[in-house]
């Protein structure tokens, strides 16, 4: 089913739960927010969602995988299995169940930011910046080397986890990184950003 709005079609939005058993919902959501942001190190959808048979809400469980396609006048942007960014439900909210329908909001996110939310750091950690990060990354939140770009750092640092989030470890890091130029012999700013 294609549901149209002022500036994007949804084309599917199908909801797969642990058991393997899919729930189609687009006809069900009346608005969809995208959030992205150069000060957040992930993305995340908010589905408002109308449900006037009542049993959709019991259906969806966090965790739940969500393959979306959306249109636009423009383009498509598709989440699912096959281009890596797959959407998982981070949190079920808002729910007012009624006599005659049960209105609810879904907050998806990617994997490693809902990974990110139960993970906590708490090794030493000592070494270039660079490295520190892209071993958090990768032995915290599973996350692929072939999906990571991390441009190399000149200064070593360390420090032990104290149980903190892996997301705010690596953008509390951003900010003590300097620049790596190389062999080029420019001097190098700190400041760096996480992005997903």
């Amino acid at each position: 089913m294609t549901v149209k709005r002022d500036s994007y079609f949804i084309e599917q939005i199908a909801i797969t739960n642990r058991d393997g058993e899919t729930q189609e919902i687009s006809g069900a959501v009346v608005s969809m927010k995208y959030y992205e942001s150069v000060l957040s190190p992930s993305i995340a959808f908010e589905l408002l969602v109308t449900d006037s048979s009542g049993g959709l809400y019991n259906l969806i469980n966090i965790g739940d995988k969500v393959e979306l396609l959306i249109g636009t006048a423009k383009a498509a942007m598709q989440f699912n299995d096959d281009n890596n960014n797959t959407l998982y439900v981070r949190s079920i909210s808002s729910s007012t169940p009624g006599s005659t329908k049960d209105v609810f909001l879904l907050t998806l996110t990617s994997l490693e930011s809902l990974v990110n939310e139960t993970s906590r750091i708490v090794d030493r950690y000592s070494g270039k910046i660079s490295e520190i990060v892209n071993k958090i990354l990768v032995d915290n939140l599973k996350v692929s080397r072939d999906r990571l770009r991390i441009d190399s750092t000149m200064n070593n640092y360390q420090f032990i986890g104290n149980a903190r989030k892996p997301f705010n470890i690596i953008t509390w890091l951003c900010k003590k990184s300097i620049t790596d130029y190389g062999e080029e012999g420019r001097k190098g700013s700190a400041g760096y950003f996480f992005y997903q």
